[in-house]
């Protein structure tokens, strides 16, 4: 009797080893209510979704809108229009920004309590194999004679030692299976930590869009004070603004010509020499760092084709103040300050080109000097009524071009 029970509980204790002790049936009650939880919080992240995909939508609407607008903005009626579009537009962008920042903390929380989950599915598995290994532990210090007098007979000491193979068996998938479940949380630990990165980013972006809303708002104010809501106000000052860029592009022209004979009359081997960059075509860093560009070159959207030409460069958006970057080694050909009017640089290099620079809000580059790519050589405005911004402009960026013998041709062909 002693020895049929003794086969009796090990195939109990096999069998329970086998299918009750599983991972999880520790803390059943706990997963199934942390499993509610996630699930919950899965139907908020796809509720702020919608929301984020209804917002882009918005967007898309306005930044068409603001396209056309563009397009009437030679009259007071079509710039407040216009302002007023993009003022709204800036507002979508916020509460996407919010809605994304909110969508990534519900992320956040749905990481963690998953992360939880695993933490205990991996204690649950560690006594699971705790205990099976005890088990084997047990039956590994028996000798085989002792195995074989407490069996009746060999078909039974064959039936324990295959038990003991299951024991064994069972050990290895929960090996595998533990180093499955620590390799899952791994990977959802680093997913953590890099949505916590991403809250700080869209926090920083958020603060950057409350600002530029804050800047087209008092550019909006501002406009409606110079013109006190007159067209004929608004035509004077469109005026003075078209007469400051005309006469800005024939001292560009002239400096740069100038600067050329210089060059090749009397300094040649010397000046040259120091501007070198190297073999093959000169190409150009980005001035400051790469961001949308506001305004393309012979951009047909371009408001003011009509009255001062094609654009003769892009506008990269820049914060107010960005410090500006050579984008390559050149000769400082003109630094010019105009006070509260539109101050620019002019670089000369090699192969023939030019670099402008306009909307300068604090100038650093003396005329007459070389500079090496990436020297500074100030920093952007654009604000309205700001130092070097200029009588019509709406908002800070970098007016950015490239000349080739005198003549303005796209920057983005040489920039890299």
């Amino acid at each position: 009797m002693t020895k049929y029970l003794k086969n009796t509980c090990l195939c109990f204790i096999v069998v329970s080893a086998l299918f009750f002790i599983r991972p999880g049936n520790f803390v059943l009650s706990e997963q199934t209510s942390a499993n509610d939880e996630i699930s919950t919080l899965q139907q908020e992240i796809n509720k702020q979704q919608d929301v984020l995909k209804e917002l882009e939508k918005q967007i898309k609407i306005y930044e068409t809108k603001i396209g056309g607008a563009q397009k009437n903005s030679t009259t007071l009626k079509g710039q407040i229009s216009g302002l007023n579009d993009q003022i709204y537009k800036t507002n979508l962008e916020i509460k996407k920004q919010q809605a994304k920042i909110k969508e990534t903390e519900l992320k956040i929380t749905n990481l963690q309590l998953n992360i939880q989950n695993k933490q205990k599915e991996i204690d649950s598995q560690k006594k699971r194999i705790i205990y099976l290994l005890q088990l084997i532990n047990k039956y590994d210090n028996e000798n085989v004679l002792e195995i074989v007098l407490l069996n009746n007979n060999v078909s039974e000491f064959f039936d324990r030692i295959k038990y003991l193979k299951n024991i064994q068996g069972a050990l290895q998938e929960d090996i595998d299976k533990f180093k499955i479940i620590k390799s899952g949380l791994e990977i959802q630990e680093k997913d953590l930590r890099d949505k916590k990165q991403d809250i700080v980013s869209l926090n920083e972006g958020l603060s950057q869009t409350k600002q530029k809303l804050d800047i087209e708002k008092g550019g909006k104010k501002q406009l409606l004070t110079k013109t006190q809501g007159m067209e004929w106000k608004f035509q004077n000052l469109l005026a003075g603004a078209i007469r400051e860029q005309k006469v800005a592009e024939s001292d560009i022209r002239k400096t740069e010509a100038l600067i050329r004979k210089k060059i090749a009359s009397q300094q040649e081997e010397d000046m040259l020499s120091r501007l070198e960059e190297g073999i093959g075509p000169l190409l150009f860093s980005w001035p400051v760092p790469k961001n949308k560009i506001m305004s393309q070159f012979h951009d047909p959207d371009y408001p003011f084709k009509k009255l001062i030409g094609e654009h003769s460069g892009i506008d990269i958006r820049a914060e107010q103040g960005t410090i500006i970057r050579a984008p390559a080694s050149g000769y400082v050909a003109r630094a010019k300050n105009s006070g509260m009017g539109y101050s620019y640089i002019m670089l000369i290099h090699t192969d023939g080109l030019a670099t402008v620079y306009g909307h300068i809000s604090k100038i650093d580059a003396e005329e007459g000097i070389y500079v090496k790519r990436g020297d500074r050589l100030g920093l952007t405005g654009g604000i309205p009524g700001t130092s070097g911004a200029g009588s019509f402009c709406t908002g800070p960026h970098l007016h950015f071009e490239v000349r080739k013998d005198g003549l303005p041709v796209n920057p983005i062909e040489y920039l890299i």
